[in-house]
């Protein structure tokens, strides 16, 4: 008995999927659901030569237009993720500049008490 494809996860499908290669059912499910993201244009059947080629020509816009979505984004991810790196890496430099004024600091102050108690007890051995 098959499992259950509709009560998968895409996750869960794809995986059994893959698992199971000669299986057409999994993949019919996969492919029929729509991603809430994605936007479908229904062509219904041309009629005439006319429709038809006016449908491959608004086709062919639908496929330049997302051909360049395509190559806009694919130019722009390289860019945040170096602007990520770079935001990182800014942090890190940050918390490291931090941590080495922290210990500079602790060390001033820890040796201005010790001349300071330095400084008491040679005046209270005087008196």
């Amino acid at each position: 008995m098959p499992p259950n494809f509709e009560e998968m996860t895409n996750a869960q499908l794809k995986a059994y999927a893959l698992a199971h290669r000669d299986e057409i059912e999994p993949l019919r499910v996969l492919f029929h659901r729509r991603r809430p993201d994605t936007e479908v244009t229904v062509f219904p059947a041309p009629k005439t030569k006319e429709e038809e080629q006016q449908q491959f020509e608004l086709f062919q816009q639908i496929l330049d237009k997302k051909s360049k979505q395509a190559s806009q984004e694919l130019e722009e991810k390289p860019l945040q993720q170096e602007k990520e790196m770079e935001e990182r890496l800014r942090q890190k430099i940050e918390r490291e500049v931090e941590e080495k004024l922290r210990q500079k600091i602790e060390k001033e102050v820890e040796e201005k008490l010790r001349q300071k108690i330095e400084a008491e007890k040679s005046q209270s051995s005087q008196t």
